[in-house]
């Protein structure tokens, strides 16, 4: 079964971010860690249910990394998107079984890359990324995520109250997202698959006040 790991808010700068979480939420997203090797860093906050944000951005003190940055952020088109303002470039779904999982979404035509290992600091993980590191349809399909077993990573992470309650991906390639999901098994009630002309994807969390807010 697969479900949501986390959703990834691009920003041209990691205060950037924040700025605009905080505008959003009133809370501040700390600092996490460096994607060492990967010419990228994040802030982290935990949203409730094993998930998590994070923010992500270029890191000014890597050197340019010898692939391009991870969720297709070198693309030209992302890039100037990413400059505009912050946005959800795409979400990453938890698998306990990266190698089973990409081939069931060989199965039904959809490449979503070749795992790769990762890590920040001490702690180590395996992505499904595409060699280019292009994302699958289009730029819509989300990347898989697989951790050690234990507590999931999130439970280490802080907490203010702000839950993930729904994650919606717009996109022309709504049908197929919908194909690969089922393929793969996809069960998490949160996320949502809808149509629109470009992709748009969108998280609505609940405040530590009980109101509503929407990121993305």
């Amino acid at each position: 079964m697969i479900q949501i790991d986390h959703f990834a808010l691009a920003a041209q700068t990691l205060e950037i971010g924040q700025e605009y979480i905080f505008k959003k939420t009133g809370l501040t997203v700390p600092f996490g860690g460096v994607h060492q090797g990967m010419g990228t860093h994040n802030c982290l906050m935990a949203t409730g249910d094993d998930s998590y944000l994070e923010i992500i951005a270029n890191d000014p003190n890597q050197p340019e990394p010898s692939t391009p940055r991870a969720f297709d952020l070198d693309n030209v088109k992302v890039m100037a998107k990413t400059a505009a303002r912050p946005h959800i470039q795409t979400v990453i779904l938890r698998t306990s079984d990266a190698v089973q999982d990409t081939m069931k979404a060989k199965e039904v035509g959809v490449d979503l890359g070749n795992l790769v290992d990762a890590a920040r600091g001490d702690l180590r993980w395996i992505l499904v990324l595409r060699e280019d590191r292009t994302l699958a349809l289009n730029g819509t399909a989300p990347p898989l995520i697989e951790w050690p077993a234990g507590p999931h990573v999130s439970k280490d992470m802080p907490y203010e109250g702000l839950i993930l309650t729904k994650l919606t991906i717009a996109s022309p390639e709504s049908e197929s997202l919908k194909t690969l999901f089922t393929a793969m098994n996809v069960q998490d009630g949160r996320l949502k698959v809808e149509y629109a002309d470009t992709k748009k994807i969108t998280a609505t969390c609940q405040l530590p006040n009980g109101h509503a807010v929407v990121i993305g």
